[in-house]
């Protein structure tokens, strides 16, 4: 039995915990089998108070991604998976990667650093990290040296 709760208030309930895409959000709404005009409704609701940004949902993911190593193609992937369209994954993370001074090289080398490895792991490491593969080749075989 679904609580008394409407749609507009378990999305205010939802979003006070954290940011979340609109995809994700209607997703939670749909898993409590709200109507889906009540939840068209308390989505339109939250965006107009701000409540959900996805502009905001994207700066703030993409900043965190960014501090623990991530690169913007890997960023980019997290963010489609989050169902942001992908106007706004483009532009916010292009930008934030250009304000934080991401250098892919230097973000590898520090990866590495960090987590000592080297040869097939420190590769597979950074592919799953979304480093260009020709950068992974260059700096595993200066690391096999």
């Amino acid at each position: 039995m679904r609580s008394e709760m409407n749609a507009l208030a378990y999305a205010v309930k939802l979003l006070a915990g954290r940011d979340k895409s609109e995809a994700k959000l209607r997703a939670a709404l749909e898993k409590k089998a709200f109507a889906a005009a009540e939840i068209d409704d308390a989505i339109a609701r939250v965006t107009s108070l701000g409540y959900l940004d996805e502009k905001r949902f994207a700066e703030t993911k993409t900043k965190e991604a960014l501090r623990t190593g991530k690169t913007p193609v890997d960023i980019k992937q997290r963010l489609e998976r989050d169902g942001l369209p992908a106007s706004v994954i483009d532009s916010v993370v292009d930008r934030e990667a250009k304000a934080a001074g991401f250098d892919e090289r230097a973000a590898a080398l520090a990866l590495l650093a960090k987590r000592k490895l080297s040869g097939v792991k420190a590769a597979r490491f950074l592919a799953s990290r979304g480093f260009d593969e020709a950068l992974i080749r260059s700096l595993v075989a200066l690391g096999e040296d």
